[in-house]
């Protein structure tokens, strides 16, 4: 019964909702960045606040039950110094905001001044040295992996809200369109330790690049990488016991691991065949502004548009000619099965003549044939 109330009081711990600021912060940027980009916000900024805050409570509370099976000897000033760890990092963007680049980096610290006698007796005159020569670097460690299980969970549920289009040059030297995922939740938790349960905001994120797959395989593979980054930070956690060397591992995983994985992917996306163009088909759809006219007609992200009053539409300049000369528009288009589909509706004076589509880049091909034509068409006249 005791361990139940210090369980609760440790919740009530203003000190958690600290973890709240920054997911808080990089929500509003991007709402931010999305309206000046488009005009208006792709997604309700209630909706991605709400989501973010509740999944991360959720899995906060998740973490906090599985830390229940370890007995972590962590104290508050420790808490406080990954959290100065957390703010070096931050300077470096968002991204950088996962506490595995914290607890990683203080860790090889922490190993490196250890080795050093000179440095240890200097430090260990000043009450917060103490705390990084003592630092509980395995428990912080095995900590990572935990909320790394959770992140992999976050990114499954929760992992495509607050995505942006991005556009970037391709190998072939040509720009493509292409998705952002980068997201952090707060992770608030409180962890048994044997002096009794302490609150310890957290922060989980991830940040992934994708140019040739459908979104959600992206969230999937990225959720992969995270599970794979969990996974060999056990191995090595596993490994001290028999090679002590496998600590520097393990920090230097936990600091580098998610920067190298998102490097590679970087790289390879931009190997692979570029999926978010528009080609012979159409135009390809990329996102559609909330009470627009393409959402009421049922437009979805990833349908193909046609045709518009009985014309091909390959760029997103082709369907504002066609609607900025009709008072009705009629659509083809491909669903995400390839499905034909045939939509219409009444164009009013203050609808955008884009009609809420975001559409993706032609590829070079259409592009080249579009530019002849138009050259053509000038010549003509």
């Amino acid at each position: 019964m005791f361990m139940e109330v210090e369980f609760w009081k440790a919740w009530l711990h203003p000190w958690l909702a600290v973890s709240a600021f920054f997911p808080l912060c990089q929500m509003i940027h991007a709402l931010e960045k999305e309206k000046k980009g488009w005009g208006d916000q792709l997604q309700s900024p209630l909706s991605l606040i709400g989501s973010t805050m509740f999944w991360g409570l959720v899995m906060g509370m998740l973490l906090s039950c599985l830390t229940t099976f370890f007995l972590f000897d962590i104290g508050f000033d420790e808490v406080i110094l990954v959290w100065v760890s957390a703010l070096f990092f931050a300077c470096f963007g968002f991204r950088f905001l996962c506490f595995s680049h914290a607890i990683g980096g203080i860790g090889l610290i922490h190993l490196g001044v250890n080795q050093v006698e000179i440095l240890r007796q200097w430090l260990d005159s000043y009450s917060s040295g103490k705390v990084l020569l003592n630092l509980s670097l395995i428990d912080w460690l095995w900590i990572v992996v935990l909320f790394h299980l959770c992140e992999w969970l976050l990114i499954r549920i929760n992992g495509l809200a607050g995505r942006q289009i991005i556009t970037v040059t391709h190998q072939s030297g040509h720009e493509v369109n292409g998705y952002l995922l980068n997201r952090i939740w707060p992770l608030p938790c409180v962890i048994f330790t044997a002096a009794g349960w302490i609150p310890v905001p957290l922060i989980a994120g991830f940040s992934s690049i994708n140019l040739s797959k459908p979104i959600h395989q992206q969230k999937r593979f990225s959720s992969t990488y995270s599970l794979f980054h969990a996974g060999l930070l056990a191995i090595a956690l596993w490994a001290v016991s028999i090679w002590p060397i496998s600590l520097w591992f393990a920090s230097l995983w936990a600091l580098s691991g998610h920067e190298l994985l998102f490097r590679y992917q970087k790289w390879k996306e931009r190997q692979l065949q570029p999926f978010f163009t528009s080609d012979e088909r159409g135009l390809k759809v990329l996102e559609v502004l909330p009470h627009s006219p393409a959402a009421q007609m049922g437009i979805r992200p990833g349908f193909i548009l046609q045709e518009a009053n009985d014309i091909s539409i390959n760029t997103i300049q082709d369907l504002e000619r066609v609607t900025g000369c009709s008072a009705h528009c009629k659509l083809k288009l491909l669903d995400r099965q390839f499905d034909h589909h045939f939509v219409q509706k009444v164009v009013y004076e203050d609808d955008p003549k884009h009609l809420g589509i975001v559409g993706a880049i032609a590829c070079h091909e259409v592009a080249a044939t579009k530019e002849e034509d138009l050259d053509l068409a000038q010549k003509k006249g």
